[in-house]
């Protein structure tokens, strides 16, 4: 039976570092608001990067065609972290497999709000990326 193995650590999920020079800072307009990549605050899964590792191992269903087939990779989903902490503009943004980006990205969309993120002392939009990593188990090694 195959298992998903998560692999996901410190430096892997961004929204931006917060030692990068903020004169530099990108901004993307959007409908509803600038979309920050670079902010004082990062935006924060409730509990932190442990709850959030458990929440993805609790959720992420490998999909089984991809088992199957022997289908691994890692998918990088975007989204922003809207004001109120919500999930919003979820995206894959890496060629992987389709079966993978419809997984991660339907696991996105099962998330809690989050803690959002925040510039010059302020709640704003940031753009974060999650890389989600699925990878069959190795057979065992015989000796």
């Amino acid at each position: 039976m195959a298992m998903l193995l998560l692999v996901l650590g410190p430096g892997l999920m961004s929204a931006q570092s917060n030692d990068v020079d903020h004169k530099k800072n990108k901004r993307v307009e959007k409908q509803s608001g600038v979309v920050y990549e670079l902010v004082d605050e990062n935006p924060e899964y409730p509990g932190g990067l442990p709850a959030l590792q458990a929440f993805l191992m609790e959720n992420l269903k490998y999909p089984a065609k991809a088992q199957k087939k022997g289908i691994e990779g890692r998918v990088l989903v975007t989204f922003v972290v809207a004001k109120d902490g919500s999930i919003v503009e979820i995206k894959p943004i890496n060629k992987v497999h389709s079966l993978l980006k419809k997984e991660a990205v339907r696991v996105v969309k099962l998330m809690p709000n989050w803690v959002p993120g925040k510039k010059d002392g302020k709640v704003v939009r940031v753009r974060f990326t999650l890389p989600i990593t699925f990878k069959l188990p190795k057979d065992e090694l015989k000796y």
